[in-house]
């Protein structure tokens, strides 16, 4: 490929979301006049090249996941340690 040139092939990918969602996907989509296809891969863009600025905070985001939290708000214990506080 050139440099400069976006690759512009596609894959077809299924994922399972809530009803509600998908409404608020939809509505975005239509809000920006995109479709929501266009819509989904604009804003998984725009969140991969966030969490590339910040490596630090994505490892915590893989040390949180590796422990089973998820999404999940961090224990206390763990944002103490970040402040260097042994409250809790």
């Amino acid at each position: 490929m050139q440099e400069g040139t976006e690759d512009l092939t596609r894959i077809v990918m299924s994922i399972r979301i809530r009803p509600d969602i998908k409404q608020e996907i939809q509505e975005l989509a239509k809000a920006d006049r995109r479709t929501t296809s266009s819509y989904i891969e604009m804003v998984l863009e725009s969140h991969i090249r966030e969490l590339k600025k910040k490596p630090a905070a994505k490892q915590d985001d893989e040390e949180n996941a590796s422990e089973g939290q998820g999404d999940a708000d961090p224990p206390k214990e763990k944002i103490s340690k970040r402040r260097g506080k042994n409250e809790k």
